[in-house]
């Protein structure tokens, strides 16, 4: 982590996650830079370092209704621009159809 850390910036990410989604997250944390957990009584607090903050948000968004960014602000900042836009990817006529 010290040698990548001295390559690349990362973004130290702090968010809760539900525990019943915490076991689905499998490898795929690890390969969003994945470093320590804090088991809660119904959540689990998780500390990642991400070189990718629009990768870590994208990754984010396929759990985050079960999920709760603590820190950055800024990947809350983004991942908010993200869902407008895929708001303005559907119609109001697709809308209507739900």
């Amino acid at each position: 982590l010290a040698r990548v850390a001295t390559e690349q910036q990362l973004h130290t990410v702090l968010m809760n996650v539900d525990k019943q989604i915490v076991m689905h997250l499998n490898e795929q944390k690890y390969y969003n830079g994945f470093v320590s957990e804090d088991i809660k009584e119904e959540s689990v607090e998780m500390i990642f370092l991400t070189h990718s903050i629009e990768g870590f948000a994208r990754w984010y968004l396929m759990f985050g209704d079960q999920a709760r960014i603590i820190s950055p602000d800024y990947l809350k900042d983004r991942i908010r621009a993200i869902l407008d836009e895929m708001v303005k990817n559907i119609s109001s006529e697709d809308l209507m159809a739900m």
